[in-house]
């Protein structure tokens, strides 16, 4: 959930920081507590970033909205809004190496990016679109009608999260980050901008 804010910018979260979820995910931290207490089960939980990678997740749907809108977009409630990011292999890896090692009751996030900033986000997913890398917000109030409101006010939050305890793990992300994805990798698609 959102962060305690030190002069505006959030506080670094890790696995021992409270929660605070916001609607779209209320309740998850009384569903991790009940699973890592769970009787006769080796109860662990895995919080990742966005995820991101195979062209998929969040980054595909600021891909769609560049196409859509004609420039990248990202849902504003201001311009420092950053998100946690983990590539889809890299979170594989982790759980593969959590389940053959991890005790019950573990936490652990998987980050690979704690803080990139959204409005590089959108504006690397502009250029997968195909544009030149411009990036707007888009109002939260205009995205909330569209979207929902408890989606537009998640993709509005701003989150700077590191994972303490994956390098228990042996976990070390090798996949390439989002806007290097975004802008060279899974996300690149042929456009009719491209073209014109």
């Amino acid at each position: 959930g959102p962060s305690p804010t030190l002069r505006g910018v959030p506080a670094m979260l890790d696995e021992f920081s409270p929660v605070q979820p916001i609607d779209l995910v209320a309740g998850r931290d009384r569903l991790e507590a009940a699973v890592c207490a769970a009787p006769g089960a080796n109860g662990i939980v895995i919080r990742p970033g966005l995820v991101h990678g195979r062209g998929g997740g969040i980054p595909e749907l600021l891909v769609g909205w560049a196409h859509q809108h004609g420039v990248g977009t990202y849902v504003a409630t201001n311009e420092t809004i950053t998100w946690p990011m983990v590539d889809v292999d890299d979170l594989a890896a982790l759980v593969t190496q959590v389940l053959r090692s991890g005790r019950s009751g573990q936490l652990v996030h998987a980050i690979a990016e704690p803080a990139v900033a959204v409005t590089e986000i959108a504006a690397a997913a502009d250029v997968a679109a195909g544009g030149p890398g411009r990036a707007k917000g888009w109002p939260l109030n205009q995205a909330g009608l569209a979207l929902g409101p408890a989606f537009a006010e998640a993709l509005a939050t701003s989150q700077r999260v590191r994972g303490l305890e994956a390098p228990a793990f042996g976990w070390r992300p090798t996949r390439p980050g989002v806007l290097q994805d975004l802008r060279r990798g899974s996300y690149r698609t042929r456009s009719a901008r491209a073209a014109s």
